[in-house]
């Protein structure tokens, strides 16, 4: 995940779930944002 030109976090797909590991504080709505983004691309 990037956030703000940074990376913030990493994303990892498995057996039809998603999760993130963050690597520094990113804002709730920023997260939900990009959350359902990611969910989008791997309907």
């Amino acid at each position: 995940m990037v956030h703000q030109g940074r990376v913030a976090g990493v994303w990892e797909a498995k057996s039809g779930k998603v999760t993130v590991d963050l690597l520094e504080d990113v804002p709730a709505a920023a997260l939900a944002a990009e959350t359902e983004r990611i969910a989008g691309l791997l309907a």
